[in-house]
């Protein structure tokens, strides 16, 4: 419901020496701009505002942020909000209501969260001194990164700055919504000179100074029920996550259930870093898989946070060893015999047969291969280019395809593809490692791994590595030059010589070591 200013509504600031006038804004944008010149007085000292328009994605329909603020005022409890900038002359019910709504629910969303966590992360690590501010105020020991993935999964909230507010304000905000703050922003001018009003209200009815406004944080030695933590994540995968730790964490200190052993914690019988040191220990005994255990540790250490033990994550780190993950021995890379066995597996099916084959050809990232058209390929060039400039950085640069990739990919898009359309619809990048992942275990290879010092036979998992270092180690045994080989699989921006030099120097030395199947087997 719109907000109609009327003569009467008019608001005046006196001093001893001059009078200030409202001064309405003349849209969302100035009302936005007034308010970030002026986000210390408003977000307090001890906040970080991003003036980050980021799409968020809720059942509704994608929103853009306005900006988002990492909020440090306390320090044992920082929180994340979405800040949303509205005008009173607005419809609340058609307008505000619904962006609020879909930033609460899109804050339910694990990727909106990771979206978040990943913007305000890299937006605080490229600036030397909003680092050193965020380890004054948590300690200089606390991880930022670990600092913030608590903030936005700990009650993240919704932050709208209004000029003014409807009356009441409890008729105008759907009563569903769990944490949002209203802050109000108001201007005054006399002669150019500006005067600002600022007043907050955390929850309904009750409007305070924005000083003194509360972020619905428990005081420190509250007794926090565990169910509520498992509660509050944002999946069904999540929330069972969340429980089977706390039963394994019950059931390695011989507890009832999780929230006797919080107690326990609580009153001092029970050590907080013994009790998760049992919990890894009871996991890996009982056979749990390494990157579960792994997994269960980090998950309890949030848990910890939330319940507000009184711990020190270094302490954590220090008397809760981490688990001690399976490493790779010499061999960092696919053996030319593993490379053929793999593609010969993969015969029946070609498309994962020309992914392969391009990976390896390119040395390229799984996210690029994806983003590559039939417009990027120049066909007819000896050897093939590929034009790379839609992945994660956006960077331009060309690479070349084998010949037995060239077939392999003129089977899998047939004689008359679409210029537009994308070489390999695998989905996404998690997608497309899942895949990749079981046609290696399928195809049954292995390679030595060592757990300590024990060795044994383990199986492949692609990561972004995987295929570069077959590219470069192919280049290596090649004798092909190491600069123009580390631009290729994008390593290196620039490079000495011509392009041309490039193709005819890796068509003659490269191109015979990436053919993998017996000629009659390829299309």
């Amino acid at each position: 419901m719109p907000s109609e200013r009327t003569d009467q509504d008019e608001y005046y600031i006196l001093t001893d020496s001059e009078n200030y006038k409202e001064k309405p804004y003349k849209d969302e944008r100035e009302l936005e701009q007034m308010a970030i010149g002026r986000s210390k007085e408003i977000f307090g000292e001890n906040s970080f505002y991003f003036d980050i328009k980021l799409k968020v994605t809720s059942k509704f329909r994608p929103r853009v942020t306005d900006g988002l603020l990492l909020d440090v005022r306390d320090r044992k409890h920082p929180r994340v909000w979405i800040v949303e900038y509205e005008l009173s002359s607005h419809d609340f019910e058609r307008v505000v209501g619904p962006q609020l709504r879909g930033f609460d629910e899109a804050l339910k969303n694990p990727r909106t969260l990771r979206d978040i966590e990943d913007t305000i992360y890299e937006q605080i690590r490229a600036d030397p001194g909003k680092v050193e501010k965020l380890k004054t105020l948590v300690g200089a020991d606390d991880d930022i990164h670990y600092v913030i993935h608590k903030a936005i999964h700990k009650d993240p909230g919704v932050l709208v700055i209004l000029d003014n507010a409807p009356e009441p304000i409890e008729d105008v905000v759907d009563a569903n919504l769990k944490h949002y703050l209203i802050v109000l922003f108001r201007t005054f001018e006399k002669d150019g000179k500006l005067v600002h009003l600022i007043r907050g209200s955390n929850k309904r009815p009750q409007v305070v100074p924005e000083s003194e406004v509360q972020l619905n944080v428990a005081e420190p030695g509250e007794s926090y029920d565990p169910q509520q933590w498992v509660q509050q994540g944002p999946s069904e995968s999540t929330r069972n996550n969340r429980r089977a730790t706390l039963i394994w964490w019950s059931k390695a200190n011989n507890s009832a259930e999780p929230k006797a052993l919080v107690s326990e914690i609580r009153s001092g019988k029970v050590d907080a870093y013994d009790a998760a040191k049992k919990m890894v220990e009871l996991m890996l005994d009982r056979g749990q898989a390494r990157s579960t255990t792994s997994l269960a540790r980090s998950r309890l250490k949030l848990f910890y946070s939330y319940a507000d033990f009184p711990f020190k994550e270094a302490q954590y780190e220090k008397r809760v060893p981490p688990v001690q993950n399976i490493t790779e021995t010499e061999q960092e890379e696919l053996s030319p015999d593993q490379l053929k066995t793999l593609m010969t597996y993969l015969k029946k099916e070609p498309l994962l047969q020309a992914f392969f084959s391009f990976l390896i050809s390119t040395g390229c990232q799984l996210g690029e291969a994806l983003e590559v058209r039939v417009s990027d390929i120049d066909f007819d060039k000896i050897p093939a280019r590929v034009q790379f400039s839609r992945g994660k950085t956006k960077d331009h640069r060309y690479s070349f395809l084998s010949s037995e990739t060239i077939k392999l990919l003129r089977n899998s898009l047939g004689p008359k593809p679409d210029p537009g359309s994308k070489i390999f619809p695998l989905g996404n990048p998690n997608g497309a490692y899942s895949v990749l992942n079981t046609r290696l275990r399928n195809a049954g290879l292995a390679k030595q791994i060592r757990v300590g010092e024990k060795k044994q036979i383990g199986r492949w998992s692609v990561s972004p590595r995987t295929f570069r270092s077959a590219n470069l180690g192919f280049a290596t045994k090649a004798d092909y030059r190491e600069s123009w080989a580390k631009y290729l699989v994008g390593k290196k921006a620039i490079f000495d010589g011509s392009l041309d030099e490039l193709a005819e120097s890796w068509q003659k030395k490269v191109e015979p070591l990436m053919r993998f199947l017996p000629d009659q087997t390829v299309p």
